[in-house]
Protein backbone atom coordinates (compact mmCIF):
# COMPACT_ATOMS: atom_id res chain seq x y z
CA UNK A 1 0.00 0.00 0.00
CA UNK A 2 1.61 3.06 -1.02
CA UNK A 3 2.22 5.95 1.83
CA UNK A 4 0.50 8.88 1.57
CA UNK A 5 2.94 11.51 0.47
CA UNK A 6 3.78 14.78 2.68
CA UNK A 7 2.76 18.05 1.80
CA UNK A 8 6.61 20.31 1.91
CA UNK A 9 6.46 23.18 3.14
CA UNK A 10 7.34 25.85 0.78
CA UNK A 11 10.47 28.01 2.24
CA UNK A 12 9.57 31.78 1.51
CA UNK A 13 12.48 33.12 -0.28
CA UNK A 14 14.04 36.19 1.41
CA UNK A 15 13.02 39.33 -0.52
CA UNK A 16 14.65 42.89 -0.63
CA UNK A 17 12.78 45.51 -2.58
CA UNK A 18 14.59 47.62 -5.23
CA UNK A 19 14.47 49.96 -2.74
CA UNK A 20 16.28 48.62 -0.67
CA UNK A 21 18.87 47.07 -2.49
CA UNK A 22 19.59 50.48 -3.80
CA UNK A 23 19.81 52.11 -0.35
CA UNK A 24 22.20 49.38 0.83
CA UNK A 25 24.36 49.82 -2.57
CA UNK A 26 24.48 53.31 -1.75
CA UNK A 27 25.87 52.90 1.58
CA UNK A 28 28.36 51.01 0.42
CA UNK A 29 29.43 54.53 -1.72
CA UNK A 30 29.00 52.00 -4.82
CA UNK A 31 28.03 53.37 -8.21
CA UNK A 32 25.94 50.28 -10.26
CA UNK A 33 29.44 49.73 -12.30
CA UNK A 34 31.61 49.34 -9.19
CA UNK A 35 29.05 47.54 -7.30
CA UNK A 36 28.86 45.35 -10.76
CA UNK A 37 32.63 44.83 -10.84
CA UNK A 38 32.10 43.86 -6.72
CA UNK A 39 29.65 41.41 -6.94
CA UNK A 40 31.33 39.68 -9.96
CA UNK A 41 27.77 40.35 -12.40
CA UNK A 42 27.31 43.24 -15.00
CA UNK A 43 26.22 46.47 -14.72
CA UNK A 44 22.23 45.20 -16.33
CA UNK A 45 21.99 43.13 -13.96
CA UNK A 46 22.64 45.83 -10.94
CA UNK A 47 20.53 48.05 -13.11
CA UNK A 48 17.73 45.36 -12.86
CA UNK A 49 18.09 44.60 -9.31
CA UNK A 50 17.79 48.81 -8.32
CA UNK A 51 14.76 48.58 -10.63
CA UNK A 52 12.89 45.70 -8.60
CA UNK A 53 12.97 43.95 -12.04
CA UNK A 54 14.84 40.95 -10.59
CA UNK A 55 14.64 39.37 -7.65
CA UNK A 56 18.40 40.19 -5.69
CA UNK A 57 20.03 37.24 -4.53
CA UNK A 58 20.23 36.82 -0.64
CA UNK A 59 24.12 36.26 -0.97
CA UNK A 60 24.14 39.83 -2.82
CA UNK A 61 22.64 41.41 0.24
CA UNK A 62 25.06 39.54 2.63
CA UNK A 63 28.18 40.45 1.11
CA UNK A 64 26.92 44.43 0.72
CA UNK A 65 26.10 44.10 4.56
CA UNK A 66 29.89 42.54 4.86
CA UNK A 67 31.26 45.47 2.67
CA UNK A 68 29.08 48.11 4.57
CA UNK A 69 29.86 47.41 7.92
CA UNK A 70 32.31 44.46 8.24
CA UNK A 71 29.30 42.51 9.56
CA UNK A 72 30.81 38.62 9.66
CA UNK A 73 27.56 37.85 11.39
CA UNK A 74 26.12 38.79 7.74
CA UNK A 75 27.50 35.48 6.37
CA UNK A 76 26.79 33.10 8.95
CA UNK A 77 25.41 32.61 12.62
CA UNK A 78 28.72 31.63 14.15
CA UNK A 79 30.34 34.98 13.34
CA UNK A 80 27.79 37.11 15.22
CA UNK A 81 29.68 39.96 17.04
CA UNK A 82 32.75 39.90 14.87
CA UNK A 83 33.58 42.54 12.45
CA UNK A 84 36.52 43.33 9.99
CA UNK A 85 37.78 46.77 9.94
CA UNK A 86 40.35 47.69 7.27
CA UNK A 87 43.66 45.58 8.40
CA UNK A 88 42.17 43.66 11.44
CA UNK A 89 39.02 41.09 12.67
CA UNK A 90 37.52 42.12 15.52
CA UNK A 91 36.31 39.34 18.13
CA UNK A 92 32.90 40.10 19.56
CA UNK A 93 34.99 40.82 23.17
CA UNK A 94 36.94 44.05 21.26
CA UNK A 95 40.06 42.13 20.70
CA UNK A 96 41.79 42.67 17.48
CA UNK A 97 43.71 40.15 15.16
CA UNK A 98 46.17 41.65 12.08
CA UNK A 99 46.71 40.10 9.40
CA UNK A 100 50.37 38.88 10.85
CA UNK A 101 48.86 37.72 14.54
CA UNK A 102 46.12 35.59 11.97
CA UNK A 103 49.07 32.84 10.81
CA UNK A 104 49.98 32.56 14.81
CA UNK A 105 46.56 30.85 15.35
CA UNK A 106 47.48 27.65 14.86
CA UNK A 107 50.48 27.46 16.46
CA UNK A 108 48.82 29.27 19.90
CA UNK A 109 45.77 26.24 19.21
CA UNK A 110 48.82 23.64 19.65
CA UNK A 111 50.58 24.88 22.81
CA UNK A 112 47.43 25.64 24.40
CA UNK A 113 46.25 22.40 23.85
CA UNK A 114 49.91 20.56 25.16
CA UNK A 115 50.05 22.69 28.14
CA UNK A 116 46.64 21.71 29.33
CA UNK A 117 47.61 17.97 28.66
CA UNK A 118 50.45 18.54 30.71
CA UNK A 119 48.30 20.07 33.33
CA UNK A 120 46.07 17.84 33.57
CA UNK A 121 48.34 14.63 33.64
CA UNK A 122 50.20 16.26 36.56
CA UNK A 123 46.88 17.33 38.23
CA UNK A 124 46.14 13.45 38.46
CA UNK A 125 49.87 13.29 39.72
CA UNK A 126 50.88 11.27 36.47
CA UNK A 127 53.48 13.51 35.96
CA UNK A 128 55.53 14.96 32.66
CA UNK A 129 55.78 12.22 30.02
CA UNK A 130 59.31 11.38 28.76
CA UNK A 131 58.54 13.38 25.48
CA UNK A 132 57.70 16.26 27.62
CA UNK A 133 60.15 19.87 26.80
CA UNK A 134 61.06 21.52 29.72
CA UNK A 135 60.57 24.70 28.00
CA UNK A 136 62.44 26.48 30.84
CA UNK A 137 65.93 25.44 28.91
CA UNK A 138 64.39 28.01 26.04
CA UNK A 139 64.07 31.24 27.60
CA UNK A 140 67.31 30.60 30.07
CA UNK A 141 69.79 32.76 29.71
Amino acid sequence: MPTPSRKRRRRRAWLVSAEGFRELRLSCLLSRRTAAAFLGVSPDTVRRWDRGRQRVPWAVVRLLRLQRLGDLGALAPAWDGWRIDRDAIWSPEGFAFRVGEVGWWGLLVAQARAFRERYDREAQGVGPCAHDCDFRRFFAG
